[in-house]
């Protein structure tokens, strides 16, 4: 039983955290749904894997063949639980005139574009501190807290930078379940010009103007 997520993964079991990270990440960009060879089942069953071998928790309990309980939404039930968030944010005043589609659709793209800018922000700033990790060196003989500190804090960042991923794929699926939508907005009410009627209204009968 624990080979099985490994050999998902494709990793070994001994794999580290940063063999399983990068072997997750990797598998990702192929199996995902919006790829051109794009697999759901596949997609969801490394996400699964990666869900367990990437919490020590769980993993240790999975390495000892004990039962994970290891329910996590699926990404269409995140992608409809997004698209339900954005329609919800919408209905209220929702007008006649206003296409209510095409305004929880730029809402999702909205929020992906900042997704996008918190992504590149994080991963920059995890680059700066790896490079920073580099540049100093510790001779003592007792704990090396600074390197420590920078480890967990990239850690810390590396794991929201995934979270955010996760965040993003249930936006696009979102964005293409909203697809499958169509309002129907009405024209603009016709209004009489104002200065005609008025003039009608208080010309004098003898004006000729």
């Amino acid at each position: 039983m624990p080979d099985e997520y490994y050999d998902t993964l494709g990793v070994g079991e001994d794999a580290t955290d940063d063999e399983i990270r990068a072997a997750y990440r990797s598998k990702a960009q192929k199996l995902h749904p919006d790829k051109e060879n794009g697999d759901v089942d596949q997609f969801k069953q490394l996400q699964h894997a990666y869900d367990v071998l990437s919490d020590h928790d769980k993993r240790s309990s999975y390495d000892k063949g004990e039962a994970v309980n290891n329910r996590l939404p699926t990404l269409d039930e995140k992608a409809a639980s997004e698209l339900a968030r954005a329609f919800s944010t919408h209905l209220n005043g929702a007008s006649d005139y206003v296409d209510l589609v095409l305004t929880v659709k730029s809402s999702l793209e909205v929020n992906l574009y900042s997704l996008d800018e918190e992504i590149k922000k994080g991963e920059q700033v995890m680059k700066q501190d790896i490079h920073l990790r580099e540049r100093v060196t510790y001779n003592g003989e007792g704990s090396d807290l600074f390197h420590g500190l920078i480890d967990q804090r990239v850690e810390s960042i590396r794991k929201s930078i995934e979270d955010l991923d996760q965040k993003r794929l249930a936006l696009q699926r979102a964005l293409e379940l909203a697809d499958d939508y169509k309002c129907e907005v009405l024209p603009p009410a016709k209004t009489e010009d104002f200065r005609s009627t008025a003039y009608t209204a208080y010309r004098s009968p003898g004006s000729l103007f």
